[in-house]
């Protein structure tokens, strides 16, 4: 099986009883989130981002992934963190921001989440009558290598498979549902300009989730792909502080 560039997992072990596991978004790879998890490995801690099924193959792998698969393969991530440490935190881009949510809400044992302009719902027609639109339309334009910074590429899918756009749609309802059960610190990336997802998404999802311990951050340099973006040393500084006052 070919893969694209930027799709090989990353794994990081050490002594340190802190994990973090590291999600990547809908049609993209582990290269979009590479600087955050080299930088948890660089700040001693054990890593996990694996490639989430259907993705940095075909679209037409990913037309055929259910989203109960990018569950099982965040859960079995999630499952050999915890076995080797105490606490584990998890960071997600866009929809791996998502399973985030979902992780925290069905695992209480969560030590805290960082999301980096989530989904969780989308508004749009197309996006509610994509049910339908998926028989008839297998592919609509592309999502990825929304960043500012010239020069700087996703790897990631050119088009967005409709098939696999239903299922995210499935997933995110489930969060949405429960996002009031979410107990455990939590720390929200919203870039102003984005052009994926709107900054109500980050604001609902703020307002909503049950954590006390919460914080939503602006970032004002970086489109959707902030972790690749201008924002990107900041995003791991201020993540790494997140999960050092927290451990």
């Amino acid at each position: 099986m070919n893969f694209i560039e930027g799709s090989k997992p990353f794994s990081y072990s050490s002594d340190s009883k802190i994990g973090v596991l590291v999600i990547h978004g809908y049609t993209g790879a582990p290269g979009s989130l590479l600087p955050q998890a080299q930088a948890f490995a660089d700040a001693g801690y054990n890593v996990e981002l694996p490639l989430l099924p259907g993705h940095g193959t075909t679209i037409n792998d990913m037309n055929k992934t259910k989203y109960t698969a990018w569950i099982t393969t965040v859960e079995e991530s999630y499952r050999r963190l915890k076995s080797k440490c105490e606490k584990v935190f998890i960071f997600g881009l866009s929809m791996g921001g998502a399973l985030a949510l979902y992780l925290a809400e069905t695992k209480p044992d969560v030590s805290g989440i960082i999301i980096v302009n989530n989904a969780l719902f989308v508004n749009s027609i197309s996006a509610k009558l994509v049910w339908f639109l998926k028989y008839f339309i297998k592919t609509v334009p592309g999502l990825g290598n929304d960043i500012k910074t010239p020069g700087v590429t996703e790897p990631c899918y050119e088009k967005n498979p409709t098939s696999a756009a239903h299922e995210a749609i499935k997933l995110f309802a489930i969060i949405k549902k429960n996002i009031h059960t979410v107990q455990c610190p939590a720390m929200i990336f919203k870039s102003s300009n984005d052009h994926v997802i709107p900054v109500e998404v980050a604001e609902y999802t703020f307002e909503n989730i049950g954590s006390a311990d919460k914080k939503l951050i602006y970032l004002n340099d970086s489109y959707h792909v902030a972790t690749l973006d201008n924002d990107s040393d900041t995003i791991c500084k201020v993540a790494i502080n997140f999960i050092k006052e927290r451990s």
